[in-house]
């Protein structure tokens, strides 16, 4: 037996040697002797009978907890079949629609303010809803998933309205056809979210809302305003207050050096005006400097201060707050075959993240055979070619295609966060054992 190539080992900071050991595949994590690290770290030296004698203690429960396995080439093969199993997994189909690439707000970080639209402010037409609606039956028939999850994106989808509800019909008639359950989710700026719209789509299974607040309502309103530089953030919360009955809200918080320190404050601030058992999470996302313009719509924490992203974790925890995994970046939905973002013109793509790149788009709702483009795209990026020696392979998975795209010009290439997931599991596992 030899150890995991995924093993994570961390000294404790006690006086006698003891260390913590975290496997990125198996997600086992354990408190260790200096007796067992010499079945685990290349390099210890030890005599062969003692060896054998740990060996023959703990070997079972190494192995059943992944620390141990039976060779390289073996455990290369379960995370190789780990992977084309989450690919192919069919019990659910997302689809994710853009409605228009048009939005009301002139946020500073835009990510797609620097993407070419010749048509940026057109919706999606009559003839490409009725032929998505019979595209996503067309999905279902192929696939037979369980559910469906139907996501409104943007620009800010709340613009088409009309268009939305038609669309969430007609897909809801396709999926009650075939008896498979339908989620939608929406991510919205939360400016147009009112209660007639939600109550028109709670029907056809509306579940959450997605809504980005930046801090406080002085930090908020200097990143994300109108078009003509009005403030939002009243205008947000309100809409929240007034649908929160309905939905479940992932509130949002995008962060730099100015604002980070307010988030915690606006996290008290939702509390204390009701809104406490209507947020099923809080996210956090950095800000940083991305080709020509700044943007935080990429899984990467590795381009800023991690620290800050862990104290705002631990603010959340201690007001009770759910939040993102920490130490799951990935592998995301670019990796799963049944996972397609649709644009307003009918162009289908891999994520949300590559919509209007050159390139990036698998073909349109007319192409046959999507489900082995899909395939085909995906496998393009060979994140064993590439990353097949990180220890950090299974939780990050090569990481953001979007982000590779803004760091190298290939959205094929590696976006590293080791640097991010060194620190994280520093933070993570000490605390856990």
């Amino acid at each position: 037996m030899v150890p995991s190539r995924y093993n994570i080992i961390i000294p404790t900071k006690d006086k006698k040697p003891s260390y913590f050991i975290y496997n990125t595949f198996s997600d086992s994590q354990a408190e260790i002797g200096s007796d067992v690290l010499s079945l685990l770290e290349p390099g210890h030296k030890i005599e062969a009978k003692k060896k054998e004698k740990i060996l023959a203690k703990y070997a079972g429960d190494l192995n059943e907890l992944g620390f141990l396995v039976k060779s390289r080439s073996d455990e290369d093969q379960a995370v190789k079949d780990w992977f084309f199993q989450k690919q192919n997994d069919q019990d659910e189909l997302q689809i994710t629609v853009l409605p228009t690439y048009d939005c009301n707000l002139r946020c500073v970080y835009c990510f797609q303010s620097d993407l070419d639209h010749p048509e940026k402010s057109a919706s999606i037409g009559k003839k490409t809803i009725l032929r998505l609606a019979e595209w996503a039956g067309e999905r279902m028939d192929s696939t037979h998933p369980k559910r469906l999850l139907l996501l409104f994106y943007g620009g800010e989808p709340l613009l088409r309205k009309r268009e939305i509800l038609v669309l969430s019909a007609l897909i809801s008639d396709e999926a009650r056809k075939r008896a498979v359950e339908m989620e939608i989710k929406i991510i919205t700026n939360g400016t147009l979210l009112n209660p007639d719209f939600v109550n028109s789509l709670l029907p056809f299974g509306i579940k959450s809302v997605k809504i980005t607040i930046d801090g406080t309502k002085d930090h908020h309103d200097q990143l994300r305003v109108k078009q003509k530089g009005k403030e939002t953030f009243d205008l947000i919360v309100d809409n929240l207050l007034k649908t929160k009955d309905k939905l479940r809200f992932v509130v949002g918080s995008n962060y730099n050096l100015e604002n980070f320190e307010s988030i915690p404050r606006l996290f008290d601030y939702l509390i204390e005006i009701g809104l406490r058992d209507s947020i099923s999470k809080v996210n956090f996302r950095p800000i940083f400097q991305g080709g020509n313009n700044y943007n935080c719509d990429v899984c990467s924490f590795s381009e800023s201060d991690p620290s800050i992203q862990f104290w705002l974790y631990e603010e959340a925890q201690k007001r009770g707050l759910n939040t993102m995994d920490l130490l799951a970046l990935g592998p995301c939905g670019f990796h799963k075959r049944d996972a397609y973002t649709i644009d307003p013109a009918g162009k289908v793509y891999k994520c949300e993240g590559l919509v209007g790149i050159e390139g990036a788009e698998m073909g349109d709702l007319y192409t046959k055979d999507i489900e082995e483009k899909a395939s085909d795209f995906i496998a393009r990026f060979d994140c064993f070619g590439k990353c097949g020696e990180c220890k950090y392979l299974p939780i990050c998975g090569g990481g953001c295609r979007y982000w590779a795209y803004v760091k190298t010009g290939d959205f094929f290439g590696v976006a590293c966060e080791q640097k991010y997931f060194d620190f994280a599991v520093k933070e993570i596992i000490p605390k856990n054992n």
